[in-house]
């Protein structure tokens, strides 16, 4: 093959992540250890000489050390995760891949090996676009996304935009450090459960309707709020003590009560 037509972007080396991944960021510190082929034993997070062993020609161990600058920053690479909006979170001594564009100091890298036992809290957020024109910035407001986030202790199930006709966006989201599970829209509508308090919240702007078989309710106290009231049933039957203004008595059949109101 002619040598001309051959890419200049090529596979490095095999890398030991240096210092963890700074947060919301795609860049890390990397020792490229295929130039070190000898390498063994930790990288030191808060130092900035480690220290390696080496194998000369006789296979004697000779004691080196590896000084900061003989690592150097690479910038993620999805390339094959175009959808994830975040670099992967990871950490010291994690092994990734290295890749170069032909003899300029530009290194990117992408993980290889399940290294997951050295991870900490991550974040995973992945993420399609909604927008209907290419070479459009995407951001919450015109993607559909969903993600896990164990630093911040949020799992969004989904949501999702309105900048492309919909009606409006849906969210629905668990905070596993509050103990709030919610969905919510972008009309104000809301269904919410408050592991904490040990309640449901529902909010809506119009109406809520329930139509099944039987429905029943089982609690120590009722309350009912409203500006009209009305009550439709072709048998009713209450066995309970009522108030009215304070004064308090069993209710009577439901028919005499109405009879007596009317009179």
């Amino acid at each position: 093959m002619n040598q001309s037509m051959q890419s200049m972007f090529r596979f490095y080396s095999i890398g030991i992540v240096f210092r963890d991944k700074a947060r919301n960021t795609k860049t890390i510190r990397v020792f490229p250890t295929e130039y070190h082929s000898a390498f063994s034993g930790s990288l030191d997070d808060d130092e900035t000489i480690v220290n390696v062993n080496y194998s000369n020609e006789l296979e004697d161990v000779v004691p080196q050390s590896i000084k900061i600058e003989q690592t150097f920053e690479a910038t993620w690479l999805p390339m094959s995760n175009g959808n994830r909006r975040q670099a992967p979170d990871v950490c010291n001594g994690e092994r990734v891949m290295i890749y170069k564009m032909g003899d300029i100091n530009t290194f990117f890298w992408d993980t290889i090996f399940d290294d997951h036992e050295l991870r900490k809290n991550e974040q995973y957020i992945i993420s399609c676009s909604n927008t209907p024109k290419t070479n459009t910035p995407l951001d919450d407001t015109n993607t559909y996304w969903q993600g896990m986030d164990a630093q911040d202790k949020l799992v969004t199930i989904f949501h999702t935009a309105n900048n492309d006709k919909e009606l409006t966006t849906h969210s629905m989201q668990l905070n596993t450090k509050t103990g709030v599970w919610e969905y919510k829209d972008g009309r104000g509508n809301m269904v919410s459960l408050k592991s904490g308090e040990d309640g449901l919240e529902i909010v809506t702007k119009a109406s809520v309707k329930i139509k099944t078989k039987k429905l029943s309710f089982e609690c120590d106290e009722f309350s009912l709020d409203c500006k009209n009231a009305s009550w439709k049933a072709n048998n009713s039957i209450f066995k309970t003590k009522f108030q009215v203004n304070g004064a308090s008595s069993f209710l009577p059949p439901i028919s005499t009560a109405f009879t007596a109101a009317k009179t």
